[in-house]
């Protein structure tokens, strides 16, 4: 159980299998990569996730976003 706290507490190093490190995620996305012919990838565990840490990642404070509803 001590091993387990240990890693859970730096959980994006280690594989934990959980929210963090994954080994099988790692894999997909070296591989995801590759195939694209770029230095990284990113694997989420969820579309939402996915959706977030684009928003995150592109939007600033004071930034406006303006959605629509129906086209």
């Amino acid at each position: 159980m001590a091993v387990f706290v240990e890693h859970q507490a730096s959980e994006h190093e280690d594989f934990v299998y959980s929210r963090g490190a994954n080994p099988t995620v790692a894999v997909l996305a070296r591989a995801l990569a590759g195939l694209e012919r770029g230095e990284a990838a990113q694997c989420c565990f969820s579309g939402t996730g996915a959706i977030s840490a684009v928003w995150s990642t592109l939007l600033r404070a004071g930034d406006h976003v303006l959605l629509l509803n129906d086209v």
